[in-house]
């Protein structure tokens, strides 16, 4: 089955489905799909997008292994058959969150004579940064390998 690519009905609280191998765990299906692992399905909602260029922010809490994964929409009130890719998974924002020890945050020096600097760690905001699907579509017209991709028009 073939989805068709691009934003179809897109709104904003909609639930949306990303597929992707969260630090390379994938469903072992055995016969079922070949032998081949599936994908994790999870599920994001549309938060925000920015026109220019196309974002798309969804509340997810996607991790390393969803980087590059498809964005499936399902609008609502609209038939499985009106499903469509409509994005690729950039990554997730994070803020630095600092190391404690003893309730004080943890510094090292970084070479001698420098001041002590914070230790600090990447914290997932849940809020995932997804482009639109015309960006994958470009760099793969640009530098063709595989078969050729029909849109729908």
């Amino acid at each position: 089955m073939c989805l068709p690519l691009g934003p179809v009905g897109l709104m904003l609280g909609q639930d949306v489905y990303v597929l992707g191998y969260p630090h390379g765990i994938g469903s072992e299906t055995g016969e079922l799909n070949y032998t081949r692992s599936l994908p994790f399905v999870k599920r994001a909602v549309m938060s925000a997008w920015n026109d220019a260029p196309s974002i798309y922010w969804l509340d997810s809490y996607v991790t390393d292994g969803f980087s590059g994964s498809p964005v499936i929409s399902f609008p609502p009130e609209m038939r499985d058959s009106d499903c469509s890719v409509f994005a690729i998974v950039s990554g997730y924002r994070f803020v630095p969150d600092p190391v404690l020890v003893d309730d004080k945050e943890m510094s090292v020096e970084m070479s001698v004579g420098d001041e002590p600097s914070p230790v600090y760690v990447k914290q997932n905001t849940g809020i995932a940064a997804c482009y639109d699907i015309k960006y994958a579509l470009e760099l793969i017209h640009h530098n063709p390998i595989g078969c050729e991709l029909q849109q729908r028009s």
